[in-house]
């Protein structure tokens, strides 16, 4: 998936949200891979919306998850009930305390 995004960013395929957002999801528990995509979309000009940010707080951990929640609310995005709960599931494993604040 990784491969066909790079492949896409560098064709002639018109990339957006939903394909990005696919691509995160091809990552799975890969969190940094993730985390990548999203700064390859920062860097396109592309914006994320909140499905593209839940996809990756599904499946990164609470560090990553803490500073996704700055970016959700840095660019005005409402967190909805998946938002919250990916985030919390991401702090359960190493730092609970730190769901606390979400």
């Amino acid at each position: 998936a990784l491969q066909l995004l790079e492949g896409a960013i560098h064709g002639s395929v018109q990339l957006n949200t939903v394909t990005f957002a696919a691509a995160i999801k091809a990552c799975g528990r890969k969190w940094k891979s993730a985390v990548n995509i999203l700064s390859q979309m920062h860097m396109l000009q592309i914006l994320p919306n909140l499905i593209t940010f839940n996809v990756v707080l599904s499946n990164c951990f609470w560090d990553a998850a803490m500073a996704l929640m700055g970016d959700i609310h840095q660019q005005r995005l409402i967190p909805d009930q998946i938002t919250y709960c990916s985030a919390m599931n991401a702090c359960v494993d190493g730092s609970w305390e730190h769901s606390l604040m979400i």
